[in-house]
């Protein structure tokens, strides 16, 4: 990485405060629910970015893993390192390698909205960003409710 300390105030600002459950979404840009980010040089996964300026180096042959299941979390507090084994290991103990029972809404691992804010986004005449701003979200995300990309299953 280029210079940390000019890379830790970039990464930070897109990092919401801590939700209920201790997680610090990232509010960036992503690639399929995980976060990217650029350090100047190229993209790489927001949460290994997080891994390397609070934690230290991610050792050849290991991944970072989110103890939280949230995908876009960034909290160093929910990431450890491990092999690409136990990753999958972990996934499937809890339950989130079974593509049979898709869990939807709340209940999926990579929610970060609740139902209540998916009406609201749904019946507001908000601006995208406004109300991703409220929710602590990536305006896609806002965004992807309103174009009925994600949350299908609510009644419009």
């Amino acid at each position: 990485m280029k210079d940390i300390g000019t890379i830790k105030i970039r990464f930070l600002k897109y990092v919401a405060p801590p939700n209920e459950n201790l997680c610090h979404l990232w509010l960036g840009a992503d690639k399929r629910a995980y976060g990217k980010f650029w350090d100047g040089d190229k993209y790489e996964s927001a949460h290994r970015v997080s891994y390397r300026l609070h934690k230290g180096e991610i050792p050849a042959g290991m991944v970072v893993m989110h103890t939280c299941d949230v995908s876009n979390c960034v909290n160093p507090n929910h990431l450890v390192l491990g092999t690409q084994s136990e990753n999958v290991i972990d996934c499937v103990v809890k339950g989130r390698a079974d593509k049979t029972t898709k869990a939807r809404g709340e209940f999926s691992g990579r929610a970060i909205l609740h139902e209540e804010n998916v009406l609201e986004i749904l019946n507001s005449r908000e601006t995208t960003a406004n109300l991703a701003r409220k929710f602590g979200v990536n305006f896609m995300t806002v965004s992807a409710v309103r174009h009925n990309k994600s949350w299908k299953h609510i009644e419009r």
